[in-house]
């Protein structure tokens, strides 16, 4: 039987995993943990086979964070990151994290299913490309990488100066960026337009933004 740890701090969306795992015959639950530093420590003391780990859990601590430190000093564990994030990067970063397998929450019990039957069979599985979500009046892929950048550092700071500080650009240009934004989303101001980010868990919160 393979193993399972699941990382997941939404009840729903935890329980929605755990009745695939429990429904496989093949696989039995590890353990079920609600944020990504507890998964590095559960890791070094118990058996596991595969981490379904959600790329934003409890504290604000990120499970590509924890699946950077897990791969790197336990290699042998494999990992699949589950997101309903539609940032425009998150696969790259995954990659470059050295995650096995890359998948959606809103996916069937099925086709998630398949997903951890193929990364426990060897199998690297990640989607083409993100999906189109709704941001406002528009969508994720009208939102250039530029201001992705910006979007992330805004559901922390509504400081132009310190987000500008951060990304070593001018305010002159993080006023743009934020405005590009506002008038493509049609929020009224970046109050507004972070609480929507919030919400939608539409990035994935910088390394730095632990509470």
């Amino acid at each position: 039987m393979n193993r399972i740890l699941i990382v997941e701090d939404q009840r729903l969306e935890k329980q929605y995993m755990e009745s695939i795992i429990e429904s496989d015959g093949r696989c039995t639950l590890a353990g079920t943990l609600s944020n990504a530093a507890a998964a590095e420590i559960f890791c070094q003391g118990h058996s596991v086979d595969l981490i379904l780990m959600a790329i934003c859990a409890e504290y604000h601590e990120t499970g590509l964070d924890a699946a950077a430190v897990i791969e790197r000093r336990s290699p042998e564990f494999t990992i699949v990151i589950v997101t309903s994030t539609v940032e425009n990067d998150a696969l790259e970063r995954a990659r470059d994290c050295g995650v096995e397998s890359f998948w959606y929450k809103d996916s069937s019990p099925e086709e998630l299913a398949d997903v951890i039957e193929r990364t426990l069979a060897g199998e690297s599985v990640y989607p083409v490309r993100v999906p189109a979500a709704r941001f406002g009046q528009t969508t994720n892929y009208d939102i250039t990488e530029a201001e992705w950048r910006v979007l992330r550092l805004l559901i922390d700071s509504v400081d132009n100066a310190d987000i500008a500080r951060k990304l070593c650009l001018s305010e002159a240009t993080v006023r743009t960026h934020i405005a590009h934004v506002l008038n493509k989303t049609g929020y009224r101001n970046k109050q507004q337009l972070s609480i929507a980010i919030i919400d939608s868990k539409f990035v994935i919160p910088p390394p730095d933004s632990r509470s």
